[in-house]
């Protein structure tokens, strides 16, 4: 069977509409692109390796293919949601982005962090410039490679994708607030969003082992949440006149404070990657997971692959299944690049 395409009743045709109260005819939803842009939509993505696509206009959801309520391990885009998470407890006053490792008696159980390491602040971590340079849980091969020799940087000085500063940031963060994630994204955002799936527990742990010192936690959510997630960022952190996430730390986590040697991308933020030729900002994960927002046009895309969600069904998926291919988040970009704007403006 193909994947269910959503269309907006208020652009299709009224003998269309007529078939769809019959039953004959596409789901209906709200709208914000034009049904053009739509129909387009519809044919492009039928044959997409991705298991389920929304994508949203200012606040309005305006396409969705696939089942976008099921829950996916969200894979590396949980860094781009733990960034929101610090951006609103630095403005409750809970956590102070500038203090040290050492200030917050923070360390690596197996290998204690040295001098030099210490001196490493949050906003080093989360722009993935601590130059602490450990094991850690979740690294791919290509990480492993590329990871520098352990002092060989001063904190602040260069940019390693690092999954250590990452999982670091996890714990720090409910350290501070005595949250933790998952109760921290549900009453910061999930909630007044509108999620309709998220769960407290969709946040799960995996626990340090003999050659990584720190705990990893994973976010398992469905596309039509993660896409309000990405629509909230695309509107500046704005929600229905609501301020959720603070423009200023918006702003400054979607600002390009390294370039990326390799690779596609041209600068990564905080938590988030950069993509000049189109101006979009990308929350990436292993298996296909996509999330772009083009802050100018105020859209937000969200394409999810289901990569297993338990001990047998991740071996299957990393046996037997298929990544879903950058060009697919492209392609979707190409077609709404028609689109000026979704209106309004996007702070």
């Amino acid at each position: 069977m193909g994947k269910t395409i959503i269309w907006p009743v208020r652009l299709l045709p009224s003998s269309l509409a007529i078939a769809m109260l019959l039953g004959c005819g596409p789901t209906l939803a709200s709208s914000g692109l034009e049904l053009n842009t739509i129909e387009v939509l519809g044919n492009q993505t039928r044959g997409f390796e991705s298991d389920a696509i929304v994508v949203y206009c200012g606040e309005q959801e305006s396409f969705s293919s696939g089942d976008a309520s099921e829950r996916y391990n969200v894979a590396s885009i949980r860094k781009s949601l733990v960034s929101a998470l610090y951006g609103i407890a630095i403005a409750k006053g809970l956590i102070d982005p500038d203090a040290s490792l050492k200030s917050l008696e923070f360390d690596d159980p197996l290998h204690p962090l040295t001098e030099q390491e210490k001196r490493a602040t949050l906003r080093d971590l989360l722009k993935s410039r601590s130059g602490i340079y450990l094991p850690a849980l979740g690294e791919s091969e290509s990480m492993k490679r590329r990871k520098p020799p352990r002092g060989s940087r001063e904190p602040g000085s260069f940019f390693y994708y690092n999954n250590w500063d990452f999982n670091a940031l996890g714990i720090i963060f409910e350290r501070a607030t005595e949250m933790r994630l998952g109760d921290a994204f549900k009453q910061w955002i999930a909630t007044p969003v509108g999620m309709e799936d998220f769960r407290v527990d969709d946040v799960i742990y995996q626990e340090a082992n003999q050659s990584a010192g720190l705990r990893m936690y994973r976010f398992y959510m469905s596309t039509r949440d993660l896409a309000r997630f990405a629509a909230l960022y695309a509107n500046g952190g704005l929600w229905s006149g609501a301020q959720l996430v603070p423009i200023a730390w918006v702003n400054e986590t979607l600002t390009a404070h390294s370039t990326v040697p390799y690779g596609i991308w041209d600068g990564y933020g905080m938590l988030w990657w950069y993509k000049r030729n189109s101006d979009t900002w990308w929350g990436l994960g292993s298996g296909g997971q996509r999330l772009v927002i083009n802050r100018g046009r105020r859209q937000a895309v969200v394409l999810m692959n289901n990569t297993g969600q338990g001990t047998i069904s991740r071996w299957i998926y990393r046996n037997f299944g298929s990544s879903a291919p950058d060009w697919e988040a492209f392609a979707i970009q190409d077609i709404l690049a028609q689109e000026t704007t979704c209106g309004g403006s996007n702070r």
